[in-house]
């Protein structure tokens, strides 16, 4: 009987330490990860809003090569889409996102209206366009304007005019901005990239296993409570056992506040680790979500580390504090067993209890 309860009250500590550090791993990304809030800061602090045109857009916008080049089609991309515009329909499609994870709407749905900056993006175009076209000679030939190579301008028309007009074919003809980007033609890129119904199936559980952490907020830190009473009805030496438990909380937070520095420590070397640096050189996508990664990695190793030290520190004040009971404990029970104990006389005989207190 003693035996079973000592692995009792083993696995009860076990499952009450892993109790703790989960729930201290589940409350750390409630106040990070799954916090919308806390999503665009690390989005916004990370700079990729004033860099994702010039590094996500490979230009389709094709026209005459003198005239509209990459970096001519770059800067009217710029203009065009803002890093406000980036923002505000980012952040709009997030909130979007995180109202279906927690179950406010039935299915994912988010539009971004690109296609209404068409004729933005036509103009600015145009701008770029206008100052070398002025500076051709007009055309002598009405065959001199065919081809993808404009060497000169035709006469009948202003330098704007034929602005306008080669910004016009070139955004016409590449299909650029021709719909809105939403939810459901994302998800036919993602199958015509090969997205299988499975993949779709997962990602369809997500406000589930959303709702199933929420509920987790609460049952951890109820399965720690009900462990710690259970071990206090069923220990013989309740004291003894708290000393453990604390201990091995401590320990253990110990260890999850040492991750949590150790992920804000990566944050800020991430860019230089190996197989990232040559992967961001290369790949544009890569490079514009090292910031944000970054960002994501110190926030929520901050958040471990501030929770667990908390843990970490309350676990060791119980340790010493039951410590220092447990110690008095047992010398009280020392004490009391050696003034209940018979005394001897100093030739080896017992003395009477009569005689003990008589000569007390």
């Amino acid at each position: 009987m003693t035996l079973l309860r000592r692995l009792g009250i083993a696995l009860l500590q076990l499952i009450c330490t892993s109790a703790v550090v989960s729930f201290i791993w589940l409350l750390a990304l409630q106040m990070t990860l799954l916090n919308p809030s806390v999503v665009k800061g690390w989005i916004r602090d990370s700079g990729v809003y004033n860099k994702a045109i010039g590094t996500l857009v490979q230009p389709s916008v094709t026209s005459g090569s003198t005239l509209l080049t990459t970096d001519t089609t770059k800067q009217a991309l710029a203009n065009t889409f803002t890093p406000q515009y980036i923002q505000q329909h980012t952040e709009q499609t997030l909130d979007n996102v995180y109202d279906w994870l927690d179950g406010k709407t039935a299915n994912l749905s988010f539009s971004i209206p690109v296609d209404a900056q068409q004729g933005t993006l036509i103009q600015q175009l145009a701008q770029n366009m206008e100052p070398a076209i002025a500076q051709l000679p007009v055309c002598t030939s009405p065959d001199q304007l065919t081809g993808q190579d404009v060497q000169c301008r035709p006469g009948d028309r202003s330098p704007s005019q034929f602005a306008d007009e080669l910004a016009q074919q070139a955004v016409t003809s590449s299909h650029l901005l021709a719909g809105p980007i939403t939810s459901q033609s994302l998800a036919q890129t993602g199958t015509a990239n090969g997205q299988t119904a499975q993949d779709q199936a997962i990602l369809n559980q997500l406000p589930s296993y959303r709702a199933w952490l929420e509920q987790l907020v609460w049952v951890l830190p109820a399965a720690a409570a009900l462990c710690m009473l259970v071990i206090f009805f069923i220990s013989t030496d309740k004291l003894r056992e708290f000393v453990r438990l604390s201990r091995h909380i401590f320990f253990s937070t110990l260890l999850t506040a040492l991750f949590g520095w150790g992920m804000w420590y990566i944050s800020g070397n991430l860019k230089s680790l190996p197989g990232l640096s040559t992967l961001g050189a290369t790949d544009a996508a890569v490079s514009l979500f090292l910031p944000i990664a970054s960002k994501a990695l110190a926030g929520i190793g901050l958040e471990l580390l501030l929770l667990s030290g908390i843990a970490a520190a309350v676990s060791l004040t119980g340790w010493i504090l039951f410590d220092i009971l447990h110690h008095r404990q047992k010398r009280s029970l020392t004490e009391t067993q050696l003034l209940a104990s018979p005394q001897a006389e100093p030739d080896g005989h017992i003395m009477p209890q009569d005689d003990q207190e008589k000569r007390g």
